[in-house]
Parts: structure tokens; C-alpha cells; sequence
């Protein structure tokens, strides 16, 4: 073979590839997928979660903390809980080895690794 036909041949593969790549993004989509992808970014699913995720903190933190905290989310491994009171927040830290490991055996799939607190009004 001639360096042209090389040429030529490296040319219809790329042609080749790019027509593979784009026929592939138009081709029809599970519905399935699309209803996942949905739900994934219109955060219907995190409602669920933060409910269950309300009910495990409030079995977690007992009677005495949970009236003045609502758990807000779980970012990179540290729950984050918003907190009545500046004292409130100071007890918590005080039982926040506690608390962990109530949380980490009642959501084992969360892998949380702390507790992130922030003053703010209770909802």
C-alpha cells in the first residue's frame, strides 16, 4: 500500500467512528433510562430519601435533640443538620461520636464519616 491509501483508509475509519457515535446518540431510548434520568434530575427521589433520612435522624438523636434539628442532606460522607441553637449545636458536638454510630448502623449504605452543623431556623 501507498502512503495516499493509508491516508485514505485512516480518513474512512475516523468517518466511520463519528457516524458510529452519532447514529448511536439518536437511536431510541429505554424508557426506563429516560424515567431514571428524569427522576434523577428533577430530584424526586431525594424527597423519598430526605423523608427517611428525617425518620432515621429522629430515632438517632432522641427526644431531647431531635425537636430542635432537621437533618438536611448528605454531602461528600458528613450528614449535615441544621440546628436550633448555638448550646443545642454545642450538645450535639458533645454526642456527635454517639450519634455517628447510631446513624452509621441504621444507613450502613450512606458511609457517612461525620456531622456537619449549621445554626438556622427550625422549619
Amino acid at each position: 500500500m501507498d502512503l495516499d491509501s493509508t491516508d485514505k483508509l485512516g480518513d474512512h475509519a475516523e468517518r466511520a467512528e463519528k457516524h458510529r457515535r452519532w447514529s448511536y446518540a439518536r437511536r431510541p431510548k429505554q424508557l426506563g433510562s429516560v424515567l431514571a434520568q428524569v427522576i434523577a434530575k428533577r430530584g424526586y427521589a431525594a424527597a423519598q430519601t430526605n423523608e427517611s433520612l428525617l425518620d432515621v435522624w429522629r430515632v438517632a438523636a432522641g427526644s431531647d435533640l431531635a425537636p430542635y434539628t432537621r437533618p438536611v442532606g448528605i454531602s461528600r460522607g458528613k450528614l449535615e443538620v441544621l440546628v436550633a441553637s448555638s448550646p443545642m449545636m454545642q450538645e450535639i458536638q458533645f454526642q456527635q461520636q454517639q450519634l455517628l454510630d447510631k446513624l452509621r448502623q441504621a444507613l450502613p449504605e450512606a458511609q457517612l464519616t461525620g456531622l456537619k452543623l449549621r445554626v438556622g431556623s427550625i422549619p
